[in-house]
């Protein structure tokens, strides 16, 4: 970095030369958003929605059935990695001929890291079958037992519902 000048009208010049925001690089768009700094009310509102996925479907839970608070790193860079992957797609989406030579390679490159880090961070809350079967964890989610084709009731309404199902056709 060249300091500034002690001559008042040089240090204009230098000045002068500085350009402010905007840019990225030396004077140049951005191209894809992958290596942006994150809005915090992006991040607070993708942070939320992992945080009620996971309130669904997260196979490790505290005592009192939530996210244990010791995966809220893992969550906060789950939601900002979301977001930046979220920018990327937008990116290839908005210019679906490519960059300004025309090719994706760049974005691709940087989707494809996003992607597999977004997959990692996933293994590390147990949210994958390999990783819910090295915690020793049940790999599917339990589905509610089906009914009994031999049960009586269960057969009259069904035949009640395709019954009425047919009326409304014809």
């Amino acid at each position: 970095m060249t300091p500034l000048s002690n001559d008042p009208a040089a240090r204009q010049r230098q000045l002068q030369n500085l350009r402010r925001g905007g840019t990225v690089g030396p004077g140049r768009p951005p191209e894809h958003g992958g290596f942006a700094a994150v809005r915090r009310e992006q991040l607070a509102e993708r942070e939320r929605e992992v945080l009620d996925v996971l309130a669904e479907s997260a196979p490790v839970r505290d005592a009192d059935d939530r996210v244990p608070a010791a995966d809220g790193v893992v969550v906060t860079l789950l939601a900002e990695t979301l977001c930046r992957l979220a920018t990327v797609k937008a990116a290839i989406d908005a210019w679906p001929w490519g960059d300004r030579r025309g090719n994706y390679s760049n974005a691709l490159a940087i989707e494809a890291r996003l992607s597999g880090h977004c997959l990692r961070l996933c293994e590390q809350l147990g949210m994958t079958p390999m990783a819910r079967r090295r915690l020793g964890l049940p790999v599917a989610p339990e589905q509610p037992p089906t009914p009994d084709p031999d049960d009586e009731a269960e057969r009259r309404a069904a035949l009640a519902r395709l019954e009425a199902d047919d009326e409304e056709t014809t």
